[in-house]
C-alpha cells in the first residue's frame, strides 16, 4: 500500500491526471481557501525582508513565482509589508497544474512581465522542482537549503549555488 499524499500541491498534480476539469478546479479552489488561511499563520522566512530589501537598493527587480495562488501571495506581501518591494507576482494559473513547476511557465512569465532575459535573472527556490524549473527556464539557480539534506538534493538538481541557513 503506499502512503498517503500529504503535499497538497502532488494531490493537485493527482487530480489534474485523474479528474475531469471542472473537478480539477473545485480541488484547485479549495487549496486556494486553505492557502489564504494559511496566510493569517504563516512565519516569515527569517531573512528574506532583508534580502528583498538589498535587492531593491541595489537596483534589482524581485518577484514572486510560486506554485501557491496569486490572491494568497499577495495577502501574505501586504501583511508584511512587502507588497511595495515587489516587482512582479506570479502564481499557478487556476485549474492548470501541469503549468506549475518544475515546467518553466511560472519563470517565463514573470520573466516576461519584468520584461528581462533568462540571462538577467536569478532563482532562488528551496526545491528540487524549483531548481528544475529554473534549469528549464535557462535561468541562473540558487538552492535554498532551509533543512537538513536539502543542500545535496538541491544541488543534485543541478543548482548553480546553494546556500543552507541552519
Amino acid at each position: 500500500m503506499l502512503a498517503p499524499e500529504t503535499d497538497p500541491m502532488e494531490v493537485l498534480r493527482v487530480a489534474a491526471g485523474s479528474l475531469p476539469g471542472d473537478q480539477v478546479e473545485a480541488v484547485d479552489a479549495q487549496l486556494g481557501v486553505a492557502e489564504a488561511e494559511a496566510v493569517e499563520t504563516a512565519e516569515p522566512t527569517p531573512g528574506a525582508a532583508a534580502l528583498i530589501d538589498a535587492a531593491r537598493a541595489a537596483g534589482l527587480m524581485v518577484a514572486i513565482v510560486s506554485n501557491n495562488s496569486a490572491g494568497p501571495i499577495a495577502k501574505y506581501l501586504k501583511l508584511h509589508g512587502l507588497d511595495g518591494a515587489i516587482s512582479a507576482t506570479v502564481g499557478r494559473p487556476f485549474g492548470r497544474p501541469e503549468r506549475m513547476k518544475p515546467d518553466p511557465h511560472l519563470l517565463h512569465a514573470a520573466l516576461q512581465s519584468l520584461g528581462i532575459e533568462p540571462s538577467q535573472a536569478c532563482f532562488v527556490g528551496d526545491s528540487v522542482t524549483d531548481i528544475e524549473a529554473g534549469r528549464a527556464a535557462e535561468v541562473m539557480t540558487i538552492g535554498y537549503a532551509n533543512k537538513p539534506g536539502k543542500a545535496e538534493r538541491l544541488q543534485d538538481a543541478g543548482a548553480d549555488l546553494v546556500v543552507d541557513i541552519f
